[in-house]
């Protein structure tokens, strides 16, 4: 018989919140996704929930500025999780002052939030990994967080130029426990049963002998 394939089968805004002490009070099991602004996290959201303007998109960086917090739920397995939406970071076109409050908002959720379990990191399949790109997984890595890196907008380069560069990234920046790269499209929803495989990982309780 075939593995069946994990599927979101609800999925929901829950709240946003400027600072980790508005954060949501709840059990759920939460995985942020971050990345530099206009990576795709809005869309990736969508995409992997399957519902068009869960998280809004917009063609200009820098959208998210607050953390969004969402609800979802997945058969085969069945588990439920809360999906961490992190502002972008990078974004040039803000104050020197707001891109630090952004750092810090950030940095306070990673370092503190208890119910955090992993993080994911977006890069753009179209370019190599920034030196923002490299100061972020520096940091995560300092900060013991495991790591799920998500190659975006897959679609837009052919799949041997994806693989590459998913070679090049899992040699250049992943720690030997880290998942291999995602190769992930908003597009074509390349990825998404192996995504929610990972975070099922991560989420699920591993079973007592």
């Amino acid at each position: 018989m075939d593995k069946k394939t994990p599927t979101v089968v609800s999925a929901k805004f829950l709240t946003s919140a400027a600072a980790i002490n508005q954060s949501p009070n709840h059990d759920l099991l939460e995985i942020a996704i971050t990345g530099r602004s206009n990576v795709g996290k809005s869309s990736l959201i969508n995409a992997l929930c399957n519902i068009k303007n869960l998280a809004k998109t917009s063609k200009t960086p820098g959208k998210t500025r607050l953390i969004n917090f969402f609800e979802i739920k997945v058969r085969n397995p069945d588990f439920t999780f809360c999906l961490v939406d992190l502002p972008g970071y990078g974004y040039a076109r803000v104050s020197k002052t707001e891109q630090e409050r952004w750092g810090k908002t950030i940095e306070s959720f990673l370092l503190k939030r208890r119910n955090l379990v992993a993080v994911g990191q977006l890069i753009d399949t179209r370019h190599p990994p920034t030196p923002l790109d490299y100061q972020m997984r520096e940091w995560l890595v300092h900060s013991s967080r495991p790591v799920i890196t998500v190659l975006t907008k897959a679609d837009k380069v052919s799949r041997l130029a994806g693989e590459n560069m998913r070679r090049t990234v899992a040699v250049e920046l992943l720690s030997p426990h880290d998942p291999a790269p995602v190769l992930f499209s908003s597009v074509n929803r390349q990825g998404v049963g192996e995504l929610l495989e990972i975070i099922a990982g991560f989420v699920i309780p591993a079973e007592s002998d």
